[in-house]
């Protein structure tokens, strides 16, 4: 695992959980279809999804979740904010 950050915004209309795969996968240099562990194996996807769009719309909420996948840490925004550690 690299020590840099990569920084990424989650695309408007593709979910939160597709662009933790593809990040990670980017930093890797694999097909997405390729990584091991799957993202369930860290994070409930739809929970992640529930828990980050319903807070998107509340300007006056604002929500971080960090979680470990595939060796990085994982920092996801309610901002659409995506940062691979």
């Amino acid at each position: 695992m690299s020590e840099s950050t990569s920084q990424h915004k989650v695309p408007p209309r593709h979910g939160v959980s597709a662009a933790v795969v593809r990040a990670v996968a980017d930093r890797e240099g694999v097909d997405p279809t390729d990584l091991n562990p799957q993202l369930y194996d860290a994070i409930d996807p739809d929970a992640l999804e529930t828990l980050l769009s319903s807070t998107s719309t509340d300007t006056r909420s604002s929500v971080t979740v960090v979680f470990e996948y595939a060796g990085y840490d994982i920092v996801v925004g309610s901002d659409g904010t995506l940062d691979v550690n």
